[in-house]
């Protein structure tokens, strides 16, 4: 049986939009130098993608976090949205596994 991609995610650029200007205003203060970039490159780089056979999650350019699992793996699924995340639709998405667990924050709903 063929893979086929069901549903495929990225994150949300309105939540990070907030994250950009917090890290703007930090710049002032010289902290943001670090953050802007750390997050920039976090916006880009994330993928999460849902086929009929498994998951597949990705973040991180350099210090990558990959997740590859089988469905019959997948011990849970937790979707977490607070209020701004229901106004401007993402949420986090906790992914655990019977060996460990993976985090994406600020996914898109579709």
């Amino acid at each position: 049986m063929e893979e086929k991609t069901i549903k495929s995610a990225k994150l949300s650029l309105v939540a990070y939009i907030f994250k950009f200007i917090l890290d703007l205003f930090a710049c002032c203060f010289l902290i943001g130098f670090i953050w802007l970039p750390k997050d920039l490159i976090k916006f880009f780089t994330t993928k999460i993608e849902i086929t009929n056979k498994r998951i597949i999650g990705k973040t991180g350019l350099v210090n990558t976090n990959e997740l590859d699992s089988p469905l019959n793996k997948i011990n849970g699924i937790q979707v977490i949205q607070g209020m701004l995340g229901k106004i401007f639709n993402y949420g986090t998405i906790k992914i655990t596994t019977a060996s460990s667990f993976f985090i994406f924050n600020y996914v898109k709903k579709n």
